[in-house]
């Protein structure tokens, strides 16, 4: 991680975390300090560190889901999705779904969708600044990073980023894709022309399928078929967040109206389906930025 500082003691920095990691090694530059650190939570650090400064960038590495890979690989194609989609973690660790984030801008700060910023830290913040956040695709090389690594233990890799008519995160997947096709390795990255809870349905469909042990041809047609099945519903408690955002102009945002909050939504939608919603869980802060507190998505998979 790179800090912007005007801290001069680094002792003061290393006493700080000395009970919060496992790892801790801090070299300093005029203005910054490069920090490499090993822990648990990575949001918990970074509110730590927004204590000394700005976090200019950031680089995190899941050293559970790379060990997954290396010596318990659950199937022979590696899924990858983005931060969009929404899945609980204990599905995503076991069923090995790998994650690239997407980046969370605040002024000069960057910050790691779902990884080290999650609704914990974002909603609080959101009310609490006046310049409001906005994101970027994840970075080339972390695509990179991830794909190569994958590729050197799995046969072949399905990745299933956001609808690419919302973010460019399917084109950015798709040119390293192309260069990875263009030497010999089989990969394909799927537009899920979905997102949030919708594109984490089929993304767990996918994932569920490879680690069965169905093959790339097999994964892909499964993937494709859960697409074209699966539709989103959303509802927002308020437009502030949108037109704070742009996404809406101030004259909408005056006249919307709240839903129902997700639990007591859930139990209203299985009296009326007959069976309970496979999860419920929060959406991505990326998401929520524009959404804003209260938001409901529904996603139905039909069969």
């Amino acid at each position: 991680m790179l800090l912007q500082t005007d801290l001069s003691d680094i002792g003061a920095l290393r006493s700080a975390f000395h009970d919060e990691v496992d790892s801790l090694i801090v070299t300093q530059g005029v203005g910054k300090m490069r920090i490499h650190l090993h822990t648990n939570d990575p949001e918990r650090l970074l509110s730590l560190l927004r204590g000394f400064g700005a976090v200019l960038n950031q680089k995190v590495d899941d050293m559970f889901r790379q060990f997954q890979a290396v010596h318990r690989r659950a199937g022979s194609v590696a899924i990858v999705t983005d931060s969009i989609a929404d899945i609980p973690p204990e599905l995503m660790d076991s069923l090995q779904i790998h994650l690239v984030p997407q980046r969370i801008l605040w002024g000069d700060e960057i910050y790691l969708d779902r990884v080290t910023m999650t609704g914990k830290t974002f909603y609080p913040l959101l009310d609490e600044r006046k310049d409001y956040p906005g994101s970027s695709l994840p970075d080339p090389a972390s695509i990179r990073a991830m794909f190569r690594h994958l590729a050197a233990h799995y046969r072949s890799i399905v990745a299933l980023p956001v609808s690419a008519a919302i973010r460019g995160t399917w084109n950015a997947m798709r040119l390293e894709a192309e260069s990875m096709r263009n030497e010999g390795y089989p990969i394909q990255v799927i537009d899920t022309r979905l997102n949030s809870v919708a594109q984490g349905l089929v993304v767990l469909e996918t994932a569920r399928a490879a680690a069965a042990g169905a093959g790339l041809d097999e994964v892909v047609r499964i993937a494709e078929r859960a697409r074209e099945r699966t539709k989103i519903y959303v509802g927002v408690n308020t437009f502030k967040y949108m037109v704070r955002g742009g996404r809406v102009s101030r004259l909408k945002g005056l006249v919307a109206t709240a839903p129902d909050r997700a639990t007591d939504f859930a139990e209203r939608l299985e009296g009326i389906v007959g069976k309970p919603p496979e999860y419920i869980m929060e959406i991505s802060p990326i998401v929520g930025s524009h959404a804003g507190k209260g938001a409901l998505a529904v996603a139905v998979e039909t069969r």
